[in-house]
């Protein structure tokens, strides 16, 4: 987080208990952000982590709002291998 808005891209993160960023879920979070503006969405990138029903909910979430820069690591039995899901 700290390396990207040191190159001056704004970043905007949730957690469902609240100790980091806004207390929503991702796609709560998602709402939030288009709902205060704060976005274009020709230059919005989504960097995402989950199971395939969170993959699923994004994916229809994009498409509603035509968000093409995606990119989603799968979680499954083990974590992602590049630090995402285990930090």
């Amino acid at each position: 987080k700290k390396e990207l808005q040191q190159l001056g891209i704004e970043v905007y993160t949730a957690s469902e208990d609240g100790l980091e960023g806004k207390r929503m879920n991702a796609l709560g979070l998602l709402d939030w952000v288009i709902g205060k503006n704060c976005i274009k969405f020709s230059s919005l990138g989504i960097f995402a982590c989950g199971p395939e029903g969170f993959a699923y909910h994004l994916s229809r979430f994009c498409t509603e709002y035509n968000i093409k820069n995606v990119w989603f690591s799968f979680e499954t039995m083990i974590a992602c291998g590049i630090g995402i899901c285990r930090g």
